[in-house]
């Protein structure tokens, strides 16, 4: 298998460990606040936006400890110069491997702290958006669960664009603290990444890129909860919310 290839498999992976991780634990927070709802008259009622957001920064929370050492790996891969297959390249397995033995075991989650302060309330704000938005383009589509495909795409590409631009410039600093080992970081941390950055280069370093990422982050996620609605209707599940979607597709739109 080539090397390309490792990566590829790797990667999408991770990325479905980390997303299956993300949904079982929305399902189970959306549960819980449905348990916990005496004003609920039934189950099919559908959670109040409030909820939907507090079982989304759950999901947040708990996927963190995938994402830190995933997101690592694959910026370190990213800043190599030398090509996939070339000579000096190093494989996620072999990268794996030098972080661990250089920076310890810990050196994986480096930037955990940004990383948890990025995800969880962007996570919250994902399903909430989208939720809202249903209701805002088609009044009554939450509580009927029947959406036309334009509010669908609509409301998914929007969850996904302004997520992104909740947290935006958190990811950018939790990028910059990833890239370098601890002793070899400019930044004592994320804070201190955070002021240096605005310090030595100004407030736009924090929205570099961000028209391509926003853009992205709709057309993509317009698809995810396309497959989303359409897992829904296929299981005919009576719970609120399922807990399978296409995982690869939300790890390639949100990473």
């Amino acid at each position: 298998m080539r090397i390309p290839d490792v990566a590829i498999n790797m990667s999408s992976a991770l990325s479905c460990m980390q997303n299956a991780v993300v949904f079982y634990s929305y399902g189970v927070g959306c549960r819980w606040l449905a348990s916990k709802d005496s004003t609920r008259t039934t189950s099919k009622e559908p959670l109040k936006l409030w909820q939907v957001y507090a079982a989304g920064t759950f999901s947040g929370l708990m996927q963190t400890a995938i994402t830190t050492p995933t997101e690592l790996l694959k910026i370190r891969l990213q800043l190599q110069t030398q090509l996939p297959g070339s000579p000096g390249y190093v494989g996620p397995i072999r990268l794996l491997k030098q972080v661990a033995m250089r920076e310890g075991i810990t050196g994986l989650w480096r930037g955990t702290a940004v990383t948890l302060v990025r995800d969880w309330p962007s996570f919250g704000v994902y399903f909430a958006v989208y939720d809202g938005m249903q209701e805002v383009l088609q009044p009554g589509s939450r509580a009927s669960k029947e959406i036309s495909p334009l509010a669908l795409l609509t409301a998914g590409g929007l969850a996904g664009s302004i997520a992104w631009w909740s947290v935006y410039p958190l990811d950018v600093i939790k990028s910059r603290i990833q890239a370098s080992s601890k002793a070899d970081s400019e930044y004592k941390g994320w804070i201190d990444c955070a002021k240096v950055s605005w310090k030595e280069e100004g407030r736009g370093v924090f929205f570099n890129g961000m028209t391509a990422t926003l853009t992205r982050a709709f057309i993509v996620n317009a698809a995810v909860f396309s497959v989303y609605e359409f897992l829904l209707k296929l299981m005919d599940t009576e719970e609120q919310p399922p807990l399978l979607v296409d995982s690869q597709a939300v790890a390639e739109a949100r990473h």
